[in-house]
This record gives structure tokens, C-alpha cells and sequence, in this order.
């Protein structure tokens, strides 16, 4: 043992080799020869486990139990007509837990996570795991004796060695700013130096500290990556074209979940952060670069007027994959409106030849529930489409099934069953199932022919408003209406807009909406309404085609302006105008939404 050094034994490690891990199931596309992945494995039995790679969950047999909850490092060897991943036994990635060790691994769980998106491009993320210090200065002695919370921040590195400076959360002192390294910290007493970490440690990167003892002389400090990220004001010399959006996120209520997308790095080793046209500041660990998207929860905490974010889930740069996925679909899908049109008559056909034949009963209960379905939104004079109607029927279009499967995923099977009675994905998954199943009539083929187009639509429109939620554009809903027996589709597009308050001290922010509808009407043509709403105020300006239309929107328009005043709105404004007057930028953005085409030319650009 070195002279000032605290005392410790270090874990035993295996003896370095190789294993070769075989994918059974799952597929890893444009995998080369040669590239080497990085995973973590949580549970291992009879030497199968699954894992999270490039998005996608594969199974690998051959592992042994030795590198349960443990980050693993796998080199392609093979890829046609199986692929091969060699597994290194690496001494600075493989930990043992023998008892003679003489300290307590509390080494957390993976905390996999899933996300409000498509399941093509859902992603797990996994807690990097603790990692021993096996060089440690005396100075660590001092934690050992301090029973508050530490936090630490990499501020040089040399070789296998990193320099921790330590911040106490008691006496708020501040760690010295990461791009000036070669300044040394005072006093020494709050540095610590680690060397063979695990993983490589970035400069920048923040870490809770736990100090584990089993003894007076044996110590281990335990290093776990920051994974709240506090929300702060940002700093307009580094961003000076936007303003932050601290204030409007202020105003959220905790529970609530958010979705950000990552932009860049700043030189105080922080990330901006891209939520509803606004950027704020906040630190994050290296391994989250611009292109990702984080899924956050809002957390509250009385003693401070500022919320922190609980990240729930990490998607790695998905706009590749996204991108992928949506130009596969389109041209290839048919409208909601057509589909539930096309399904109707060949469920009406089916009905009459084949009422009584027991095998069809899956399709023709799978049939009937779409029916339940479609009934329950048709309008009517006596049940009209009110705000909440439209709210449950923006929920329930298929737009945000997986979501209402994870927030469900404690629920019972009578639950589940229920959700999946309720959503349009969810019936058109079992439609295109059991239609496939029963592949005697032409008519049954005509089915799961049809609902696999209505899902590619779906899909594809939630591809389409991930990337722009990436790009910070409109969110687009597609809703089927039945009106006088035919369906017809209103398109909604949807952003949010930012209006700098009065208030001096910037507390907060006055927000509206920016809504366009479209749809078309037997008799009426085309109508088109460009909105802003916000909780005061309504402006919306009607667009008609023809001598029918204008005289619909002028007999109804004072009812309507009425109608809105009575629900709270003190401030409506509502005028009309042919369609030929609309504004060229606004007529654009109409015939995007119409042609469920991007609104950003850089939506499908595909970065390699």
C-alpha cells in the first residue's frame, strides 16, 4: 500500500479471453463486420438475455451469468448466415462480487424506459453501472466522515487517470469550469483522482458520489452519473437569437411529461435543450449529443421556484430511423377516412355470405368492434363534435397507442382488452391479425390488405410529428368523422406560440396556438380555417371556395362567436374570405397538411 493512500482490496477479475454470443432472434440492420456495440445485460437465464442495441431488442444465447448487470462491449465477427458478436472478458469492464472483497456494491438496477412513439423507433435506455475507484487520494477520507450529499465534476484527465473536483450540496461551492482545466482546485482536500474506470470518463461530466465502507480502514467510493437535469436560465451569449424558455416550463405542473430535443454543447460543458420553439439550459452527461431526444418528467420542489427533470427515457439520434420508416410509407397508405370507408362495405359483404360459418368469428368480432368503434363518433343533430369529443378522439386515433400501453402496463388483462376496444391502431392491429388468419374469401384478404394501409398511415403520421417535434414544426392530427353515413377526414395542425409577457421580471408567458383545419364537405367544397387560440382569445379567419360555402359560414358565424363567449373566451374575432385570398406561406402550409407532406424540407434529409 502507497503512503497516503486509504486502504482497500480490489475486486478479483476474470482471466482475459473471448466468447462468441449468438443473435437467435431480432435483427440488426446495415450491421458490418468489425463494428463494435455497447449494451447492458440485466437478466440472464439458462444463457439467453435480451438486450437493447441500435434501437432494437435482440436475443443473445451463449452468455454466461458472470455478466449479469454489467455493461458489455460485443465486436461483429459474422453477419450472414447468423450473426456472431465476440464478447471480450475485459478486467476494466468485468467486476466479481466475492466476499472476501470487504466493501458493499450498491450497483443500481438498468432502468429501462420506454417512450411516447412509434414502437419502430421506441429506445431503452440503460444506468451506466457504478464503478470502483481503485486509486483514491486520502482526501476521500473526509467523505467518509461528512454524512452530506457530494457531487463531483471531471475537470482534467491524463492517461487511464481522471481529476474529480468535489462539490458539497451543503456550502454550494462551485467546481471550476471545465474549459480551463489546467487550473489546479483549492483546497487539494477536495479533489479526488481515479484511474481504470469502467468506462472513459468525458471532462464535463457530473457525478453523485457515495462513499461505502466496511471497515475504519477499507473505503469505496461509488461514481454515479448525474441523471436529473436541473432546468436554467439560458445564457444569451451563447444563444443570442432565442430567449429562454424557463419561464413557460416554470409553469408546468409536476407529473408533467415533456419531450426536448438535444441541440449543442456549450462551452460550460451544459446542453441547450429544444421544447416548443424555446431552449433552455441544462447539464447532462457526455454521452448525450445533439440529434437525441429526452423524454423528461417534471418534478417540483418546494424550497425552489425552478423545476428539475427526471429523464424517463433517451432516444439516440432518431431521425435517421424515423426518416426511414416515413419515406417507406409514403405514397404507400391510404387516408383514415378511406380506410374505414373500404372496411365498412367489406364488412357489410361479409356479413351476408358468411354470417353463419363459426370459423370467420375472430374476423367478424375484430369487424364489430370497429363498428363500436366508428359508431361512437359519428355525428349527429342530437351529438354534435364538442371540444371533449374531439380531445377523446385525438387520444384515441392511434396516435398515441404505445403511450396508453406503458401507462397501462400494471393494468390487468380486462384493462388491457378495454384500451385495445378504444383505439384505432389497436382494432386495425387485431383487424390485419385475424384476417390473415382466415384467408378463405377474397373478402378477408381485402381486409388485412386495407388495415395494413390504414396502419402504414398511422405510422407514418407518427414518424411525421416525431421529426417535427425534432424540427420544432406544427403536430399534425388526422380525425375521421362520420358525417350523413360517409366518412370525411379534418386535418389539424397544431404549434405553439410564445409571446414575451410585460412583466419586468419576465415571469412568465403568454401563450396561444396556431391551428390550421382542413376539410372537405359534400355540397360545401373545401373549408379552410387558420386559428390562434389561446385561453382568452379566439382569431380565426374562414376560407370558402364557393357561393354554398360562404353563405354556411355566414349564417352559422355569429352563432359560433356567441357560443365561444358564453365558455370564457373574452376575446373572439371571427371573419370570413375566399380561398384565393389566402396568404402564399399560410396556402403552403395547407397543401402540406393536405398532402401529408413535411413542413420542413430538412425533415427527410438523412444524415449518414
Amino acid at each position: 500500500m502507497q503512503t497516503g493512500k486509504t486502504s482497500f482490496n480490489l475486486p478479483s477479475f476474470m482471466e482475459r479471453g473471448s466468447v462468441q454470443l449468438r443473435v437467435t432472434q431480432g435483427k440488426l440492420p446495415m450491421l458490418q463486420k468489425g463494428d463494435v456495440l455497447q449494451t447492458f445485460v440485466s437478466q440472464i437465464s439458462q444463457g439467453k438475455t435480451q438486450v437493447s442495441i441500435q434501437g432494437e431488442t435482440i436475443t443473445l444465447e451463449g452468455i454466461s451469468k458472470q455478466f449479469q448487470q454489467k455493461s458489455i462491449t460485443l465486436k461483429v465477427v459474422q453477419t450472414e448466415p447468423i450473426i456472431l458478436l465476440e464478447l471480450k472478458n475485459d478486467s476494466k469492464n468485468i467486476k466479481s462480487t466475492n466476499k472476501q472483497d470487504n466493501f458493499t456494491s450498491n450497483t443500481p438496477k438498468k432502468a429501462l424506459l420506454s417512450s411516447k412513439l412509434p414502437s419502430e423507433v421506441q429506445k431503452s435506455i440503460h444506468k451506466y453501472q457504478d464503478f470502483a475507484v481503485q486509486t483514491i487520494s486520502t482526501s476521500a477520507i473526509a467523505l467518509k466522515e461528512n454524512k452530506q450529499a457530494y457531487q463531483a465534476i471531471a475537470i482534467a484527465k491524463q492517461g487511464s487517470s481522471t481529476t474529480l473536483h468535489i462539490t458539497s450540496n451543503k456550502t454550494q461551492q462551485t467546481a471550476l469550469a471545465i474549459n480551463n482545466p489546467t487550473h489546479q482546485p483549492q483546497p487539494a482536500s477536495q479533489t479526488i483522482q481515479i484511474t481504470s474506470p469502467t468506462r472513459p470518463i468525458q471532462i464535463g461530466e457530473r457525478f453523485n458520489i457515495q462513499n461505502v465502507e466496511h471497515a475504519a480502514t477499507s473505503s469505496k467510493l461509488i461514481l454515479e452519473p448525474l441523471e436529473v437535469l436541473k432546468a436554467s436560465p439560458v445564457n444569451a451569449a451563447n444563444i443570442p437569437t432565442h430567449k429562454s424558455g424557463i419561464n413557460n416550463l416554470g409553469s408546468l405542473a409536476a407529473g408533467k411529461i415533456i419531450t426536448v430535443s438535444v441541440g449543442e454543447r456549450l462551452a460550460s460543458g451544459n446542453i441547450t435543450l429544444h421544447w416548443q420553439q424555446q431552449r433552455f439550459e441544462a447539464p447532462a452527461p457526455m454521452h448525450v449529443r445533439a440529434g437525441d431526444l429526452l423524454q423528461l418528467e417534471v418534478n417540483r420542489d418546494n424550497h425552489s421556484d425552478k423545476p428539475s427533470l427526471r429523464v424517463l427515457a433517451w432516444m439516440a439520434q432518431p431521425k435517421s430511423k424515423t426518416a426511414q420508416l416515413l419515406q417507406q410509407h409514403i405514397g404507400k397508405n391510404d387516408t383514415t377516412q378511406q380506410t374505414l370507408n373500404t372496411l365498412r362495405h367489406i364488412s357489410a359483404s361479409i356479413a351476408q355470405t358468411n354470417s353463419h360459418t363459426p370459423s370467420n368469428q375472430p374476423l367478424a368480432q375484430s369487424l364489430s368492434n370497429l363498428q363500436n368503434w366508428t359508431d361512437h363518433y359519428a355525428l349527429s343533430p342530437e351529438k354534435g363534435m364538442d371540444g371533449p369529443r374531439i380531445a377523446n378522439l385525438m387520444r384515441q386515433i392511434g396516435q398515441h397507442y404505445e403511450s396508453s400501453l406503458f401507462q397501462h402496463r400494471h393494468a390487468t388483462m380486462e384493462q388491457l382488452q378495454h384500451l385495445k376496444q378504444h383505439d384505432l391502431k389497436a382494432l386495425l392491429l387485431q383487424l390485419a391479425d385475424n384476417a390473415g388468419a382466415f384467408k378463405t374469401t377474397i373478402e378477408s384478404a381485402q381486409v388485412k390488405h386495407t388495415a395494413e394501409r390504414g396502419l402504414a398511415r398511422i405510422e407514418s403520421q407518427q414518424a411525421l410529428n416525431l421529426l417535427a417535434m425534432i424540427q420544432a414544426d406544427p403536430i399534425r392530427f388526422e380525425l375521421p368523422m362520420m358525417v350523413q353515413g360517409q366518412w370525411t377526414n379534418v386535418l389539424l395542425s397544431i404549434q405553439q406560440e410564445m409571446y414575451e409577457s410585460n412583466n419586468e421580471n419576465n415571469q412568465s408567458q403568454d401563450s396561444s396556438h396556431h391551428i390550421l383545419f382542413a376539410l372537405d364537405l359534400n355540397g360545401l367544397g373545401a373549408l379552410r380555417v387558420d386559428a390562434h387560440i389561446s385561453d382568452s382569445s379566439v382569431h380565426a379567419k374562414f376560407y370558402h371556395e364557393n357561393d354554398d360555402s360562404r353563405q354556411f359560414i355566414q349564417e352559422n358565424i355569429q352563432k359560433l362567436q356567441e357560443k365561444l363567449k358564453s365558455i370564457g373566451f373574452n376575446d373572439v374575432y371571427l371573419n370570413s374570405a375566399e380561398t384565393k385570398q389566402l396568404k402564399p406561406a399560410t396556402s403552403l402550409q395547407f397543401q402540406q397538411l393536405i398532402n401529408h407532406a413535411p413542413s420542413s424540407d430538412g425533415l427527410l434529409d438523412i444524415q449518414a
